[in-house]
């Protein structure tokens, strides 16, 4: 594409700015009360598109590169170091088996919309990125992504995913408190009794650990571990000829430091504004060169396919749940904490008053973190197998 943009390629630090600007217009629309419907992330992606596509960046530039090879690992690094996996498993009692059932569920209905709803030659892209997001969230799917280099291969999968997704998603979320409300389906699961008693004693810890405020010398210690990793683990994939697979030993060794304490968990939680910073940046940057006129009938199709996946992840929830007497309200919970994320998550139990439940649905969206990169790229590995 010719670049006619108001920023040359070339004027990093301009182009720089006004993808910082995008992410906190983002922020700050996502955590509006009008618009704390939506998620921050797609907003980052239409906004980056519209600004693109209005010839205000250019589709390509040495600053996307920064982004994508450092802030992104950096990022990745740094949100991961706030996981603790054993904590995690600890803490989340019933509703840990419930989000399982979910992840299984949205598994079989990808199989299905495979079968039946496929979008072409970015079926299997877009079968593991989507896996990665039902099992973790958006981190993961960016993970996957740049482990793959669908990402590179297909310009537009990205900002045609989120574009396609988000109102399934919502309409999902719309669905899921719905059926959360129904006497109906409320009877049916009459006498299924959550007990995360066991997550009791983490509430305390998880709402230290997120009011933590770092000094100047821990949020230094913390970023040099962050540093440190991606250094090593691109070093390594680099020696073995495989820099694209960087992204998820970052993830690996985050996880393995933040679970075995030897980064400080609280520490690191109370930096993740910065984290999230720098995926956003990247989602700004990974979709910019989205051009809308191919983008509509992509977003359709993705939409189409994401629609089945919910449809059969809901049947087989419900139905398998009821088989085995889990309790609604923690199959609902456990589906969330698959799709929506950790704060979503908690904040929907708490609107719907299981208060004892937003700690371990919590725990097992954080769980889906540490899960979602490794099951989206095993789909992945599975579906282009020759």
């Amino acid at each position: 594409m010719v670049d006619q943009s108001l920023f040359g390629s070339s004027d990093s630090l301009s182009i720089f700015a006004a993808l910082a600007g995008i992410v906190a217009i983002a922020w700050l629309v996502g955590t509006s009360k009008w618009g704390s419907w939506l998620s921050p992330a797609p907003i980052v992606v239409v906004l980056a598109v519209a600004a693109s596509n209005a010839r205000l960046i250019p589709f390509s530039s040495d600053a996307y590169q920064f982004v994508s090879g450092h802030m992104l690992p950096f990022g990745v690094a740094l949100l991961l170091l706030s996981v603790d996996v054993r904590k995690t498993w600890k803490g989340a009692g019933v509703v840990l088996s419930c989000f399982g059932l979910g992840v299984a569920a949205s598994m079989l209905g990808i199989m299905v919309a495979l079968a039946i709803a496929s979008p072409g030659e970015t079926a299997s892209a877009l079968a593991a990125l989507y896996s990665a997001v039902v099992s973790g969230g958006a981190v993961n799917m960016v993970s996957v992504g740049e482990a793959t280099g669908v990402f590179q291969q297909y310009p537009e999968l990205l900002a045609g995913v989120i574009a396609g997704s988000v109102p399934i998603d919502v309409a999902y979320i719309a669905l899921m408190t719905s059926i959360a409300k129904s006497k109906f389906v409320s009877n049916a699961f009459a006498g299924r009794i959550s007990r995360p008693a066991e997550a009791e004693e983490d509430v305390g810890d998880m709402a230290s650990s997120n009011n933590y405020a770092a000094s100047p010398p821990e949020f230094a210690y913390v970023a040099a571990i962050a540093i440190a990793v991606v250094a090593v683990c691109k070093t390594l994939a680099a020696a073995v000829g495989q820099p694209q697979l960087a992204i998820v030993g970052i993830g690996t060794v985050s996880l393995l430091l933040g679970s075995t304490r030897l980064a400080p968990v609280s520490v690191a939680s109370s930096m993740q504004p910065i984290a999230l910073w720098c995926l956003f940046m990247f989602l700004a940057t990974v979709t910019v060169g989205a051009d809308l006129r191919s983008l509509t009938e992509f977003s359709v199709r993705v939409a189409i396919f994401v629609a089945v996946v919910y449809a059969v992840h809901v049947s087989l929830l419900l139905s398998i749940g009821w088989l085995l007497r889990y309790p609604l309200d923690g199959l609902i919970v456990g589906s969330l904490a698959g799709v929506a994320g950790p704060a979503t998550t908690a904040a929907i139990a708490a609107a719907q008053g299981w208060k004892r439940l937003v700690v371990p649905g919590s725990l097992c969206a954080t769980f889906g973190l540490a899960i979602g990169t490794y099951v989206g790229l095993a789909v992945y590995g599975v579906l282009s197998a020759p």
